[in-house]
């Protein structure tokens, strides 16, 4: 339990700093050189990946509690 724990809280790191990164970016997407696109196309990879983790261990988490027959 320690672990899913560990890893929501890890997903939710990961997210909140990809978002800190690409909000100030994202209002001049259309400014950015091919290298910023870049970078803010990695970001946004970044937070799917930290979202797809908490959303992965809330599942399990909340799946736990289930009694299987």
């Amino acid at each position: 339990m320690l672990v899913k724990k560990a890893l929501f809280f890890l997903g939710l790191i990961i997210s909140i700093a990809a978002l800190y990164q690409l909000f100030p970016l994202l209002g001049d997407y259309g400014k950015l050189a091919d290298y910023g696109r870049g970078y803010v196309w990695g970001n946004l990879i970044i937070l799917v990946i930290g979202g797809a983790i908490m959303a992965l261990t809330l599942s399990g988490i909340k799946s736990k509690g289930k009694k299987t027959q």
